[in-house]
C-alpha cells in the first residue's frame, strides 16, 4: 500500500500560535526578572543576612566574652573588636564577620536614639553603628536598607534586648 505523498508549504496557524505563545511567556519572565522585582529579592535577601550576620555576631561575642562593634564603611559593612591592648577597634576579617560589600542598588541609612548615652564606645576610633556586648545586649538601633532610585525599604530594628527584627513599615517602628 503506498501512500500518497504529502507536501508541507509552511507551518499551520496552531504552530505559529503556540511558537508566539512561548516567546511570550519567556519574555515575560525576562522582563520581570530585570525589573524592580529581582532588585527587590536581592535587597530582601541581603536584609535578612545583615540580620542573621548580627544574631551570629551577638551569640559569638556571648561566647568568647568580647565586646564587637557593627559599622557600616562606603559601600560595606563589617565587625570589629575591642583590643583588650590599644583599646582601639580592629576589623574582625573571619567569616562570616569579615566585611562584606552591600551593592551598588542599595544603601543603608541608620536611624539612632541621639539622646541614649548607655550605649557610647568609649574605645577609641571610628564610633560604631552597633555596639555587641558579652550579655547578649545590643546597642538599640533601627537601620534602614533601601533600594537607589526606588520607594522599597525595610527596616533592621531592635531594642537592645531582643532578636533583631526585619520591618517593612517605618510607622510599626515608631511607639
Amino acid at each position: 500500500m503506498k501512500f500518497p505523498e504529502r507536501r508541507f508549504q509552511g507551518f499551520t496557524l496552531l504552530e505559529l500560535l503556540v511558537v508566539l505563545l512561548i516567546l511570550a511567556v519567556i519574555s515575560s519572565v525576562l522582563v520581570l526578572s530585570f525589573t524592580d522585582t529581582g532588585r527587590t529579592r536581592t535587597m530582601q535577601a541581603t536584609v535578612e543576612r545583615v540580620a542573621l550576620v548580627l544574631e551570629l555576631a551577638r551569640t559569638e561575642v556571648t561566647t568568647r566574652n568580647e565586646v564587637w562593634s557593627f559599622h557600616i564603611d562606603n559601600d560595606y559593612y563589617l565587625f570589629k573588636k575591642v583590643d583588650s591592648v590599644s583599646n582601639e577597634w580592629l576589623t574582625i576579617d573571619v567569616r562570616p564577620f569579615q566585611p562584606t560589600s552591600i551593592g551598588q542598588e542599595l544603601e543603608f541609612v541608620t536611624h539612632l536614639d541621639q539622646e541614649d548615652k548607655r550605649f557610647e564606645s568609649t574605645t577609641r576610633g571610628e564610633q560604631p553603628l552597633l555596639v555587641l556586648y558579652p550579655s547578649g545586649e545590643v546597642s538599640p538601633f533601627q537601620l534602614e536598607i533601601r533600594l537607589k532610585h526606588a520607594e522599597k525599604r525595610l527596616f533592621l530594628t531592635s531594642d537592645g534586648f531582643q532578636k533583631i527584627g526585619i520591618v517593612e513599615e517605618l510607622d510599626r517602628l515608631a511607639d
